[in-house]
């Protein structure tokens, strides 16, 4: 199993709406994953987590999030995220 597959079967997706509680946007990176937990209540993490999705997002990313009873699917936006969501970043090759 690779290591990004791993990760997304860990991932414990919950039914619960946009806003209602902490959410967890989770980034790969080469330099190390980074986790932002946020909240649509906290404008201050709202407002970085839209930041990094949106840059990651223009830089060519993947986004994935898991809901209750259903397999893992791919986002567009950051209201569409789960409790948890995972930005894949491009594999550029070269």
């Amino acid at each position: 199993m690779t290591p990004i597959r791993k990760l997304l079967h860990g991932m414990k997706p919950r039914a619960t709406p946009f806003g209602t509680e902490k959410r967890l946007l989770r980034v790969l990176g080469c330099d190390g994953d980074r986790t932002l937990e946020f909240s649509e209540s906290d404008a201050k993490t709202l407002a970085e987590a839209r930041s990094l999705f949106e840059r990651s997002m223009q830089a060519g990313a993947s986004a994935f999030t898991g809901r209750a009873g259903q397999p893992l699917q791919r986002i567009e936006r950051l209201e569409e995220a789960g409790p948890e969501t995972l930005l894949v970043p491009r594999n550029v090759g070269g």
